[in-house]
C-alpha cells in the first residue's frame, strides 16, 4: 500500500509526525485490537513486514505463504480502515522513532541528507525533519502546548485517505478472486477529500547562496568522498524519456548518467584515475525515490571516492566533472540541432534504431555523440526490459505500488525504464 503523504506534510510543530503515525497504525485496530496484533500473526506464519515514510508518500507491504494471504491481508487493511492510535502506544513507539533516528545519525548518508536540507531556502519543506525523535515529537510539542495525540488522530484523519492509495497484490490466485478480496477488505477506507498539499508552490528549494558551495562534512567512516550535487526543475513526468533509470543494484542510469558514469577509455573517470584522483565515479537519480525526485525538484548526484590526492585537490576533480558534463550539453545542443524536428522532439524512427546499424551512423560518431548514442541507448534499455530477471514478489507489489502513484496504469511498468520520446532540452 503506497500513500501519497511523507514528510514534507508534517506540521513544523511536531516534525516526524507522518513516520511517527506509520508506526502507530501497527499498534492494534478495532477489529485487531491488540498491540502488534499484525506483526505477532505474521512472524507466527512466516512471513515478514515492512514500512518507510519518505518526502511525499508513505508505504506498508508485507509478505506471507498463500495460504495465510486473505488473513494477513484482513489486518493488514484495518492499518487504514480503524486503526487504535491509542496513547497506551504512544511512549513505546516514539522510542522507536527515536532509535531510527540514532541510527540514522550514525550513518553517514543520512548525515549527508540532513544536512542537504539545511541548505534549503528558508521556509521551504525540503527543510523539514522528517526522522522524528522525543525531541521533536514530545518535547518541543509539550513546550508549545501541542497534544500530539489529537495531532497524529488528525493527521491520519486527513491523509489516510482512499484517494490518496495504491494498492497491489501478488498472489497465484486468480485475478478476479484477488480483485474481489482488494474489493471486500479495503472497501471501508474512508475518503477524507482532503487533497494532498500542492508542493510544486515550493519548487527550486535550493535557488539560494547556501547551495553554490564547496561545503567539508567531518564523516564517522574512513573513506575519503565527495558528492557534487545538482538541483534540476523535478523531472517525475519525465517517465517516458528515460533521464531516470536505475535498475538494480545501483547502475549508472538515464542517458546523461549512463555517459558521465562510463567507466572506460575517455571517461571522466578513466581521467581521474590517470590523475590518481579518485577510484571510483557513479552518478544518477532513483526515480521512485521521492528523496532525490520529488516535486520540489531532482536531485542529481555525482559521487565519487577519492584518493589522498584527490582529497587534497578537490577543485581539480570538480573541474573535471565540470568540463565533461559541459561536453556533453555542448554535444547534446550539436545533436538536437542535426537531428530532424520529429526525431528531436518525439519518438525515434524504428529505421533509425534498427536499419542504419553500419557506416552512416560511425560517419557521424565523433562529432553528434548523442545522435549517436541514443538509438543505442534505446535499443539496450528496450532489451533489458524484456528480458530482465523477474522481480521477489515483494519488491514487485512495493514497485507497482509505487509506480501506480507517480505514472498511468499502462506505464506502471514500462515508465522510467524504455526510451519512448526523445527531447534533447530535457536533457
Amino acid at each position: 500500500m503506497c500513500i501519497q503523504v511523507g514528510c514534507l506534510s508534517d506540521p513544523v510543530e511536531a516534525q516526524g509526525l507522518s513516520h511517527f503515525l506509520e508506526h502507530m497504525v501497527f499498534m492494534g485496530s478495532k477489529k485487531y485490537p491488540t498491540e502488534n496484533d499484525f506483526d505477532a500473526y505474521l512472524s507466527k506464519r512466516g512471513g515478514t513486514s515492512n514500512a518507510w515514510t519518505g518526502l511525499e508518500y508513505t508505504l506498508f507491504h508485507f509478505d506471507v505463504k498463500r495460504k495465510h494471504f486473505a488473513k494477513c491481508l484482513d489486518r493488514f487493511a484495518q492499518f487504514f480502515i480503524a486503526p487504535l492510535l491509542e496513547s497506551s502506544s504512544t511512549d513505546r513507539e516514539l522510542s522507536a522513532v527515536h532509535s531510527e533516528f540514532e541510527l540514522a545519525n550514525a550513518r553517514d548518508s543520512s548525515r549527508l541528507q540532513f544536512f542537504l536540507g539545511t541548505l534549503s531556502s528558508e521556509g521551504s519543506p525540503f527543510r523539514i525533519f522528517g526522522y522524528g525523535n522525543i525531541k521533536s515529537l514530545r518535547e518541543i510539542p509539550e513546550q508549545n502546548g501541542t497534544d500530539i495525540q489529537s495531532l497524529l488522530r488528525k493527521h491520519r484523519e486527513q491523509s489516510y485517505s482512499s484517494q490518496r492509495m495504491t494498492l497491489a497484490l501478488h498472489s497465484k490466485d486468480t485475478l478476479d478472486n484477488l480483485e474481489k478480496l482488494a474489493r471486500d477488505l479495503f472497501s471501508g477506507v474512508p475518503n477524507s477529500g482532503v487533497n494532498p498539499p500542492d508542493f510544486t508552490l515550493y519548487k527550486d528549494p535550493f535557488n539560494n547562496p547556501s547551495f553554490n558551495k564547496i561545503y567539508k562534512v567531518c564523516p564517522l567512516g574512513d573513506r575519503e568522498k565527495l558528492r557534487i550535487v545538482w538541483s534540476l526543475p523535478s523531472l517525475k513526468d519525465k517517465y517516458e524519456y528515460v533521464f531516470s533509470f536505475r535498475p538494480p543494484p545501483s547502475t549508472p542510469m538515464g542517458i546523461i548518467s549512463s555517459l558521465l558514469g562510463h567507466e572506460g577509455q575517455g571517461s571522466a573517470l578513466a581521467l581521474l584515475k590517470e590523475k590518481n584522483l579518485a577510484v571510483s565515479l557513479a552518478c544518477g537519480v532513483t526515480p521512485t525515490s521521492d528523496t532525490e525526485n520529488s516535486s520540489l525538484c531532482t536531485v542529481f548526484v555525482v559521487y565519487i571516492t577519492l584518493t589522498d590526492l584527490g582529497r587534497d585537490n578537490v577543485s581539480d576533480v570538480c573541474l573535471i566533472v565540470f568540463d565533461y558534463m559541459k561536453m556533453l550539453l555542448q554535444s547534446a545542443i550539436a545533436s538536437q540541432q542535426h537531428m530532424p524536428e520529429s526525431t528531436a522532439n518525439g519518438a525515434l524512427p524504428n529505421n533509425h534504431v534498427q536499419d542504419n546499424p553500419g557506416a552512416s551512423v560511425d560517419t557521424e560518431r565523433e562529432v553528434h555523440t548523442f545522435r549517436s548514442y541514443l538509438p543505442e541507448y534505446q535499443s539496450t534499455r528496450k532489451a533489458a526490459f524484456l528480458y530482465d530477471e523477474p522481480q521477489e514478489p515483494e519488491d514487485t507489489v512495493v514497485h507497482v505500488a509505487n509506480m501506480m502513484q507517480l505514472v498511468p496504469p499502462e506505464c506502471v511498468f514500462s515508465g522510467y525504464s524504455l526510451l519512448k520520446h526523445i527531447d534533447l532540452s530535457v536533457s
